[in-house]
């Protein structure tokens, strides 16, 4: 007889609810509250504030007056028109360049091409808002190093041109080279995986190697294609470091940018929180629609399966003489990612005001701007505040994602299916509508964390849920569920199973997770900029408020800074994968 229906016990007794809140669910529950918190409440806040009169008054009045204003100015649509065609840009450049140094790094006999594979992830310590303070300096109509250069080539009479940064074109062309690193990664596999049987039968029946690649090989490597290019798409509609330093000063507004401004207005006025969600919950609604058909494209993977049980083995395509234009290719596109802006920006930071390089400014350089930071009060305040930031991030994003993902896998139902969807929510929600959301949740609830660098830290554990959460469901499915049953056999507990068998197994996958969660955390600018006060400045946010009051020397010498920062964390955690593998 079941314990409810047992002579002498009610059914909602505590001798028969006791037993379900075990170690194993209280963890589990605890974790679903947790991280529907930090999603959903956000989310909710910014739905309820868009149809508010007066947001965060003591009343609300319910009224659609934010989406009438919005909606019926036509600047909203050219708002959308330039987000729309600033990541078309963004995404046609980065795929310009990631797809074919995917085809040459797996597929080809390029010379270096294993140097390649491991110098391609180099770009993704410098942050897009540094990225595009290098460009700013390299492609500006009139001191721009580029067109310096360019002008006295071809000749070119005048002070301007001929290219110009401060275009909808140049703010794409900065995002995509900043996008071509993720994307690379993402398509390699696929690329990597492809069953040459294909080509070979394409191949024997005539068709030239462009025919091949172009009617065979394309096709097959759809799934991760579009579900690439359709991620991509949304980080791009989401961006506010390159709209922020390239784009504000073009007068070229995008969703990301007008938010802040509703929420800094840069006339000194008093914060517009109901415009700005009406804005931000078009953008959630786009994010939703294209991470719909993310999903959709990723369902359809299994129509592309090549690697099948029988045995096989990827064809490495011989280039002949054009193997070299392949590592041309790879440099040229070093040269412009990493090679340039940091040679504009080192050289601003040495001077007290920037001037184009020139023999006859050497003399005047000096590390004036480095003393001045390290000095300065702020700075070290920044950096505690950043890196404090930096390790809760990380830290609590991987323990969450660890805990939430070994409940998906080891216990499917209700449950862990309602936390899986919750992990995977943040996809659709931009950095600056998050930033946003965090600013009405904890103004309205008076709890002290507003204007702390704690917010900060939630913000970037929020946005970086998604990730993570399919990262460590992705390790923790390669673990089989007989490693923890033999350790319960043996008399462990679950806390000790937990840390003695599945924590060292799964340490590799955490150790990068923890490392992709700060080397992002530590460059974040979107939320940050948004939740930032005198008493939570980090460094991203400190270098956006020198170059905006005209530091722009000091600006420079903190990017360079960030950026070695940033090489030191991505070497010293390549260095602790290296140790862990030879241990073990």
């Amino acid at each position: 007889m079941p314990p409810d229906k047992a002579i002498g016990v009610k059914p909602w007794s505590w001798e028969t609810i006791a037993p379900r809140f075990n170690e194993r669910s209280i963890l589990s529950w605890t974790t679903l509250l947790v991280v529907m918190w930090l999603v959903l409440a956000p989310v909710v806040m910014v739905v309820l504030t868009s149809f508010q009169a007066e947001p965060l008054a003591h009343v609300a009045v319910y009224t659609i007056a934010n989406y009438l204003e919005v909606y019926l100015d036509p600047d909203t649509y050219e708002l959308l028109s330039n987000t729309l065609l600033f990541g078309a840009g963004a995404i046609a450049v980065g795929f310009f360049f990631a797809f074919p140094l995917a085809w040459l790094v797996e597929r080809t006999n390029t010379p270096g091409r294993n140097m390649m594979y491991g110098l391609i992830l180099v770009p993704m310590a410098i942050p897009p808002m540094i990225s595009a303070l290098g460009w700013e300096r390299l492609l500006d109509p009139k001191i721009g190093l580029i067109n310096m250069v360019l002008r006295g080539l071809l000749g070119i009479e005048g002070e301007d041109g001929p290219l110009n940064i401060f275009t909808l074109f140049g703010m794409s062309f900065v995002m995509g080279l900043s996008m071509v690193p993720t994307v690379f990664l993402i398509l390699a596999p696929s690329i990597r995986n492809l069953d040459p049987s294909y080509e070979d039968a394409s191949l024997v029946s005539g068709a030239t190697w462009y025919a091949t690649f172009r009617r065979v090989t394309l096709p097959l490597v759809y799934p991760a294609f579009f579900a690439a290019l359709i991620w991509f798409f949304i980080i791009a509609i989401e961006a506010f470091e390159i709209p922020g330093v390239i784009g504000l000063q073009a007068g070229i507004l995008v969703f990301s940018t007008k938010i802040f401004w509703a929420v800094h207005p840069p006339t000194g006025d008093l914060p517009d929180y109901g415009i700005a969600s009406a804005l931000a919950a078009f953008v959630l609604v786009l994010s939703a629609i294209l991470v719909y058909f993310y999903l959709k494209v990723l369902g359809t993977g299994e129509k592309y399966t090549t690697i099948t049980g029988r045995g096989y083995r990827p064809s490495i395509v011989d280039l002949g003489a054009w193997r070299y234009a392949g590592t041309f290719f790879f440099a040229g596109y070093m040269i412009l990612a990493i090679v340039l802006p940091i040679i504009v920006l080192g050289w601003g930071s040495l001077l007290a005001y920037y001037q184009p390089p020139a023999w006859d400014m050497v003399e005047q350089l000096s590390l004036e701007n480095y003393y001045t930071t390290f000095d300065d009060e702020d700075f070290l305040s920044a950096f505690w505040n950043t890196g404090v930031v930096v390790f809760t991030a990380a830290t609590v994003t991987a323990v969450i994602c660890t805990v939430a993902a070994w409940i998906v896998v080891r216990f499917p139902g209700r449950l862990s299916s309602v936390l899986n969807l919750a992990t995977f929510t943040p996809i659709a929600v931009p950095s600056v509508i998050i930033g946003l959301a965090l600013i009405l949740v904890y103004l309205s609830i008076p709890i002290g964390l507003y204007g702390t660098i704690w917010i900060i830290a939630i913000a970037h554990i929020t946005r970086y849920l998604s990730y993570g959460s399919r990262t460590m469901i992705a390790s923790q499915m390669q673990i089989h569920k007989e490693l923890e049953e033999a350790s319960y056999t043996c008399g462990a507990s679950f806390r000790m199973t937990l840390r003695k068998v599945i924590m060292p197994i799964l340490l590799p996958a955490l150790v990068s997770l923890w490392l992709w969660v700060a080397l992002h955390s530590i460059r974040e600018l979107s939320a940050a900029v948004l939740l930032a006060s005198s008493n939570n400045t980090v460094i991203s946010t400190l270098i956006w408020t020198q170059y905006h009051e005209g530091e722009v020397g000091v600006a420079y010498a903190l990017s360079m800074i960030l950026i070695a920062v940033s090489f030191v964390i991505a070497f010293a955690g390549r260095r602790l994968l290296s140790w862990h593998d030879h241990v073990r």
